[in-house]
């Protein structure tokens, strides 16, 4: 089931999004597929190195370690690219749904 959910990902994002739907829509491959997924990939790859050559050897046999520093990198990534690919006025308006979602955990975030 999951192979066959990276293929279909793969297909719809990796081929027919940027070969057909973004020059249907009059958009550049470069700009609004392959420039920002670069960026990610350059961004991502030393903290992927650091999670796999330094924290992974640390928590050997150890689940919520493993955890922990899985959850960590994570957070970590999301903020490097954060701070990569948004504008300042997209990071503050990020930062504010994030502050108001936090502050009211009943909210439907409707």
């Amino acid at each position: 089931m999951a192979l066959a959910t990276l293929i279909a990902a793969v297909i719809a994002n990796g081929l027919v999004m940027p070969n057909f739907i973004l020059p249907m829509a009059g958009l550049n491959r470069w700009s609004a597929f392959w420039q920002p997924v670069a960026i990610g990939i350059i961004a991502m790859a030393p903290v992927v190195a650091v999670l796999r050559w330094v924290i992974t050897p640390a928590v050997v046999d150890s689940r919520p370690l493993t955890a922990l520093a899985t959850l960590a990198t994570l957070a970590l990534g999301i903020l490097l690219l954060g701070r990569i690919m948004l504008t300042h006025d997209e990071r503050e308006s990020a930062l504010r749904r994030f502050r108001r979602r936090v502050a009211t955990p009943g909210a439907t975030g409707a």
